[in-house]
């Protein structure tokens, strides 16, 4: 699901459940894969069935996500902030980057300029640093630097995350996809796309 084959990621992971309806690892990948596919009410709700503890930063990046790109702010706003108040680490920067776009959404850029800043300072050298990228690049997206933004997102690509489904429907992504340059670089993600096996 990571490189944008959502049904087939989902279809595996029913399986995985169907043989371990327990296995807390397969029932959190749930929300990630509803979340690329914009099914937001549904990745609120594989979370419920999920504990918080269990992958902290990675849960409340996709609550938050969920959650702002339903536009109920206020609510992602609580989320967010609680997680940094028990988790200051904030593995990966994801919370910072989470909040970059909450600020974003609100007109608050420069709070959102210093977010995207801590997320790097914490995350950059973290394995799953590709989720960080990716919420940089939204965020400048929704800026309208669309060449940063470009830059984030093909870093997230080259770092483990080449999402070609998701990043070709993204609400986030939606101005970006007017860019030719853009356009350009999901035809190249398209073709490597098609030469993963999956549903495509």
């Amino acid at each position: 699901f990571h490189v944008g084959h959502l049904e087939a990621g989902e279809r595996g992971i029913q399986r995985a459940l169907a043989l371990d309806p327990g296995n807390i690892v397969a029932r959190f990948r749930l929300a990630p894969i509803h979340v690329y596919q914009q099914r937001y009410a549904d990745a609120l709700s594989a979370l419920d069935r999920v504990p918080r503890e269990a992958y902290p930063a990675q849960w409340t990046f996709q609550r938050a996500w969920a959650l702002l790109s339903l536009g109920r702010l206020d609510e992602a706003d609580q989320v967010v902030e609680g997680a940094l108040r028990d988790n200051p680490v904030d593995q990966g920067g994801v919370l910072h980057a989470s909040r970059a776009m909450l600020r974003s959404l609100k007109g608050d850029r420069k709070g959102a300029e210093a977010d995207i800043a801590e997320g790097i300072r914490v995350g950059k050298d973290f394995v799953h640093f590709h989720h960080t990228a990716y919420a940089i690049g939204a965020v400048y997206a929704s800026f309208g630097e669309f060449d940063k933004a470009q830059e984030w997102i093909e870093n997230a690509s080259k770092a483990g995350f080449p999402n070609y489904s998701y990043f070709e429907t993204d609400i986030h992504l939606r101005r970006l996809r007017e860019v030719p340059r853009f356009r350009a670089f999901l035809a190249r993600l398209r073709q490597e796309w098609e030469q993963i096996p999956g549903e495509g």
